[in-house]
């Protein structure tokens, strides 16, 4: 990858590079740059520069920015592309555009780009580009070059010639086996401390027998109660984990799977506290509820937890935000969602949870997922 900036004149824009990520942002966050840059090397930038820019302003002071990650080689020899982006600048692959205009939070989507991409401001873009390798400057427009060197083309390959195979010529005879000299011979010892003592002994296993397979949860202490076990062996859906329960999967694993103990005595306990639900229906809180536009959950030990599915909002990540009843405790966690996690308590000023961050509400505490979808915490009086 190779980058060039238009500079801007009015320092208004800021470009900073780092590895395979170009970030341009209002220069009024210009005094977080070193962090910024610092947040481009690392493993997940997308979430490493979303954590400073939420941390230092909040969303609502949220600055225009556009973050492009090139991730990887994608189809028919194109590079893949990660772009997040805010407010109003552009994104052009040549064969598509992206914006960010009219975007509350901001919009994450993936493209794939042939030989450049060019990230465009509302800055005059009439000067002559300069390259930027690594750090910060300011930038009007900013191009960066993805096509491979020269010498990565892969040569057509040439027609397979037609050869007349020939008889392979006899073997020589094989030589007699060499007499093995007696004194070079050790005898064993059972005072050395080998492999198979450490470890046990070696087992060798054929591919099929050692290939790694998703585990099936068990249930031999009661099979006179007539559950199965819960297999994945029918439901391959590609890249599916095997473990991995969609909210429209939860009904029939919950048929299939012996209960978990903190499941039974939770059913025979009446719910004393509930979720109100942006439609007005309630949610018994009972152990672990997840919350999501799409949830999911994995199939464990433990007790499954409740899916609710929240349909209608893009901007609500596909397991948003988590509530679980700890005692007579409710705790709400923030799953590492994108557009963050808002909690009100009763006469107390919005608190925003940080990404993965807990919190111990009470009743009537409102839980705030961003773009108008609200629910409440409610309790039955005792």
């Amino acid at each position: 990858m190779s980058t060039s900036v238009i500079p801007d004149r009015g320092g208004a824009w800021v470009a900073v590079v780092a590895g395979d990520c170009v970030l341009v942002i209002e220069a009024q966050a210009a005094a977080g740059i070193p962090p910024l840059h610092a947040a481009l090397r690392s493993d997940d930038p997308t979430r490493a520069v979303l954590g400073l820019l939420l941390a230092a302003r909040g969303l609502d002071a949220l600055p225009s920015f556009a973050l492009v990650w090139l991730v990887g080689a994608g189809p028919e020899a194109r590079t893949a592309v990660r772009v997040v982006m805010r407010g109003p600048l552009t994104v052009d692959s040549g064969s598509e555009a992206l914006s960010g205009s009219d975007v509350e939070t901001w919009t994450e989507r993936s493209m794939t780009a042939e030989r450049e991409l060019r990230i465009s401001t509302p800055a005059d873009a009439s000067g002559t580009a300069l390259p930027l390798v690594d750090g910060a400057a300011w930038a009007a427009q900013v191009t960066i070059d993805v096509a491979p060197p020269s010498g990565a083309v892969a040569s057509p390959a040439a027609s397979p010639a037609v050869v007349q195979a020939e008889a392979p010529p006899e073997a020589p005879p094989a030589a007699p086996p060499a007499a093995i000299d007696e004194r070079t011979m050790a005898e064993p010892q059972d005072d050395l401390l080998g492999y198979d003592e450490l470890f046990g002994a070696t087992v060798i296993r054929s591919v099929e027998d050692a290939a790694v397979r998703p585990l099936a949860v068990s249930d031999e202490a009661d099979s006179s109660a007539g559950h199965d076990t819960v297999s994945t062996e029918d439901d391959d859906d590609g890249d599916h984990d095997g473990l991995t329960v969609f909210s429209d999967q939860l009904d029939d694993v919950r048929g299939r799977v012996r209960p978990h103990p903190s499941e039974i005595a939770a059913a025979e306990a009446p719910a004393s506290f509930w979720i109100r639900m942006p439609d007005g229906n309630r949610e018994p809180l009972v152990g672990e509820v997840l919350v999501g536009r799409a949830p999911t959950t994995r199939v464990g030990d433990g007790p499954v937890p409740r899916l609710v599915t929240l349909a209608g909002d893009p901007d609500i990540s596909r397991t948003h935000v988590k509530f679980a009843l700890e005692g007579d405790t409710v705790v709400v966690t923030d799953l590492h969602s994108r557009n963050g996690t808002t909690v009100v308590l009763p006469g107390k000023p919005p608190q925003l949870l940080r990404t993965g961050e807990s919190a111990t509400v009470i009743a009537d505490t409102v839980v705030d997922l961003g773009g108008g979808t609200e629910m409440t915490v409610e309790q039955d009086a005792s």
